[in-house]
């Protein structure tokens, strides 16, 4: 799965054996990171899972409203790039 540096992201695991890794563009920087609650109401994903196990970090997360917008990032709308030439 590829996700753009700054985009929210999540995982559900259903399996006891499963094993999810991912690689990050850039050093870690903790400071850096923002962790909305996974169950966000004003996201409002459907999880298929029934018994949920959250890290330490996951369970402190924070609704939206509780994090500062100056924290959020910003993007603005870009026009389509025209398809490359052959």
């Amino acid at each position: 799965m590829h996700l753009p540096a700054g985009f929210a992201h999540g995982f559900c695991l259903l399996g006891d054996q499963d094993l999810f890794v991912h690689k990050c563009t850039a050093f870690y920087a903790p400071e850096a990171k923002i962790t909305i609650a996974w169950n966000e109401p004003d996201i409002d994903i459907w999880w298929p899972c029934e018994d949920v196990v959250l890290s330490p970090r996951d369970a402190a997360s924070l609704r939206l409203t509780a994090i500062d917008d100056k924290r959020l990032p910003r993007y603005t709308l870009q026009p389509p790039r025209p398809p490359l030439s052959r």
